[in-house]
């Protein structure tokens, strides 16, 4: 029994190789809708203190403590957020406090946490029904990896050492890594964030065994998309609606892939922080930032929001964009409006997986439609004035219903929409039949405002009878 236990085994092994099955358009599918809080581990929260070496809190790259057992300590912040996925930054032992210049992919770096204290942060998220993900960095490695001994790389032109492309065992080697870190982690995915500094042949060989796990990739050219990521990160988008509302203006953003899984951000790790953009441009960051995550979330299949947003977060003079997580200064304006966004898409499957239509954008307005289960309009004005956008391509007898500010807008006697909005405002409407004047309704409060009246006339009449008998 024990050599059949044995043999099937070693044919699994076998059948990993030989009959390899591609990243599916269908694992995207499935994470449409998806909301995702990054987190670079060591600047999110201090959960212990026996595993803070060598700390440097005043250096913009010395470690500052955070770890996993803080992550862990603070999903419950994450959940009620309304974030559905957690993306760690790069676990593995590293030379450097994000994780990017690894020097073992096997090992988790001593100033994070163990292994085991990984396998509690993914189960707890679990149970909070949250997924996690980690980033993966797999071109550029740690002068002392053991790769450099193997040939497994070659110096770059700036002198840095690049895993080399070619060859069967790097890539079963980066199998092997995916695989471990799924087994003894229990992660539901990975991101990639140096697409770009290989092929497309390269990634297709690498990714084509790895199945059931989420794979992201991320970079500026689209067509890396089809080489075995389930889910595009479109850095230009990111740059554009950055560069868009940091200040008021025209809305000028790149159209998200049609095909595949998109996701975007409106700052990341390696980026500035939106806040001080917006700051530095002379505007306020609470108000940016609700119009930037209002575009970012209907505009994309899957939002990404780096941590510290909901403070919002700026950068920290001497620190630079990765300061330490302050988790007594969250804005109540910014977390309400990414709670309402967050909700809206679990409500709303229209806004992942419906089709985008842009409609009106002059002055800094734009509205756009999403045809899905549910018909939207998104408005966002983006102008220092009250805008209004006209829409005539909704057919006739609609009512808008405004999901950010309460109220409905109707048809106008000349057939078209006009959605109104004060300056800096956002709004995103779910589009119905007209219900008209609702008469039964009507009749009900004139009832009871009826009752309430002759209960009053009633009242007074009794009052004044008793005073005259007490005469």
């Amino acid at each position: 029994m024990r050599r059949m236990t044995g043999l099937m085994l070693i044919l699994s092994s076998l059948l990993f190789w030989v009959l390899p099955t591609p990243a599916t358009a269908e694992e995207g599918e499935n994470w449409k809708g998806e909301s995702i809080y990054y987190i670079t581990v060591d600047r999110f929260m201090n959960g212990k203190t026996a595993n803070d070496k060598n700390l440097e809190t005043g250096k913009e790259n010395g470690y500052h403590g955070g770890d996993l057992q803080g992550v862990t300590e603070k999903l419950d912040y994450i959940k009620d957020l309304g974030f559905t996925t957690i993306w760690l930054s790069p676990l593995m032992s590293s030379s450097d406090f994000e994780g990017y210049e690894v020097k073992d992919y096997k090992k988790v770096d001593e100033h994070l946490g163990t292994m085991k204290e990984v396998r509690t942060l993914t189960e707890e998220a679990h149970d909070r029904d949250m997924k996690v993900i980690m980033d993966m960095p797999l071109m550029d490695i740690d002068e002392d990896h053991p790769w450099v001994e193997k040939g497994f790389t070659e110096r770059s032109g700036n002198g840095e050492v690049k895993v080399k492309e070619t060859g069967e065992d790097v890539q079963k080697e980066i199998s092997s890594i995916l695989s471990y870190w799924k087994q003894e982690a229990g992660l539901d995915g990975f991101g990639f964030p140096e697409v770009e500094e290989a092929s497309p042949d390269f990634w297709q060989k690498t990714l084509s065994n790895v199945t059931d796990t989420v794979l992201i990739g991320k970079g500026e050219d689209s067509s890396y998309s089809k080489t075995g990521f389930d889910i595009w990160y479109d850095e230009s988008y990111q740059e554009a609606i950055s560069e868009s509302f940091s200040g008021t203006g025209n809305i000028e953003l790149p159209v998200p892939e049609k095909e595949g899984t998109t996701a975007s951000a409106v700052d990341f790790h390696d980026t500035r922080r939106f806040t001080t953009l917006a700051q530095e441009s002379g505007f306020n960051p609470v108000t940016r930032w609700k119009l930037a995550l209002t575009q970012l979330y209907t505009d994309h299949d899957v939002a990404v929001v780096q941590y510290g947003t909901a403070i919002p977060m700026g950068e920290k003079p001497g620190i630079g964009n990765l300061p330490m997580m302050n988790f007594g200064g969250t804005d109540e304006e910014v977390t309400r409006r990414i709670n309402k966004l967050n909700a809206m898409q679990n409500e709303f499957p229209s806004f992942a997986k419906g089709e985008v239509q842009k409609v009106y954008n002059e002055g800094g307005m734009e509205v756009f439609k999403i045809d899905g289960e549910k018909t939207m309009l998104v408005a966002v004005n983006n102008s220092e004035e009250t805008k209004s956008g006209i829409v005539t391509s909704l057919g006739d007898n609609k009512q808008l219903r405004g999901l950010m500010h309460d109220g409905f807008l109707r048809q106008s006697d000349d057939g078209k929409y006009r959605v109104v909005l004060e300056r800096e405002t956002a709004d995103v409407f779910v589009v119905e039949d007209s219900a008209g004047i609702n008469w039964l309704f009507v009749g009900f409060v004139v009832s009871v405002m009826a009752i309430f009246v002759i209960f009053v006339i009633m009242t007074m009449v009794r009052n004044r009878k008793q005073k005259i008998n007490g005469h």
